[in-house]
């Protein structure tokens, strides 16, 4: 007897007839992910089932080496179409396969463009304090008044290059925000549900992209972006913290101190489970949503009692 892979499934040949078979699963990611691990010189699961179920089965893949001996592939020719799987559906698993192994490459434009609006908002402080540095010599600032703002209305000419590349400096932001949005919504529409496509596009650039966000469990997600914080916890024993990145978040940084640890952790966990859904690319973020409101409530309702 012989193992022979295909695309769409693994079969057991004897005298030129198929004895046995595990088809795969008509959907393009199934397949992909199969035929991803058999690039990468790994050995399906199907194939070490029927490989431990026959005794003395011989396989026609060097990847297989392993488990029994290697032989030339039979003549006999198995038709996908004979068993309901159709070449569009070969060509979407392809497509879905390169996105994969791009892994990291298919989200670098909005890893790049948040990077470029943490630019722009560390320029933007900078400039800031300049400007009301400059100003506060002529004029009375209040604390809270906007530098541009002032520095618009005040007649002094000196200030007005500033002034005028500050504004510069916020428009440029306020354009690669919106196209953040419009990418986030394309890409991890789950995600940008769930804490906004800002806050969405700084969890995938700590993440290195939406697959490997995916695929990091929820405690992980929770503490993204204060990778400074967790180290000195390691090295100094200092307490480790309780959120990174998710504490921009309106429902964690407005939340009472003490309710700020569940909170991270509740949105960590919906994160984890959003970006899973958008790798998988299913929309299940109404869903989402519903259950965070209801889980908020019942942490707030809890912390009341006490």
């Amino acid at each position: 007897m012989i193992l022979l892979t295909t695309w769409f499934g693994v079969f057991v040949l004897d005298d030129g007839r198929i004895v046995e078979k595990v088809l795969f699963p008509k959907d393009a990611r199934e397949i992909a992910e199969r035929i991803g691990a058999m690039r990468r010189g790994e050995a399906l699961r199907e194939e070490v089932a029927l490989i431990q179920k026959h005794s003395g089965i011989k396989v026609c893949d060097e990847r297989l080496s392993q488990y029994a001996e290697v032989v030339e592939p039979p003549a006999l020719e198995i038709h996908p179409e004979d068993f309901g799987y159709t070449t569009e559906l070969l060509r979407d698993a392809y497509i879905v396969l390169g996105e994969e192994e791009l892994g990291v490459k298919k989200d670098e434009d909005i890893i790049s463009m948040i990077r470029a609006v943490d630019d722009l908002i560390r320029m933007d402080n900078t400039l800031s304090e300049r400007i009301r540095e400059w100003l506060s010599w002529h004029l009375e600032i209040a604390k809270d008044e906007d530098a541009l703002e002032v520095g618009k209305r005040a007649e002094i000419e000196e200030v007005k290059p500033l002034v005028r590349a500050l504004e510069s400096i916020r428009d440029a932001r306020e354009e690669v925000e919106k196209s953040i949005e419009e990418a986030m919504k394309k890409r991890a529409p789950n995600v940008t549900k769930i804490v906004g496509p800002i806050i969405g596009a700084r969890l995938i650039s700590q993440a290195g992209g939406i697959e490997r966000l995916a695929m990091m469990p929820a405690s992980t997600i929770q503490v993204l972006g204060a990778e400074k914080s967790l180290f000195r916890h390691i090295r100094r024993g200092s307490p480790p913290p309780k959120h990174g990145v998710i504490f921009q978040h309106h429902l964690v940084h407005g939340a009472p101190r003490a309710l700020r640890g569940k909170i991270a952790r509740m949105l960590a966990s919906k994160l984890a489970i959003a970006a899973r859904a958008d790798a998988a690319g299913k929309y299940i973020a109404d869903d989402l949503v519903k259950k965070l409101e209801k889980r908020l409530e019942e942490i707030k309702r809890h912390h009341g009692k006490k």
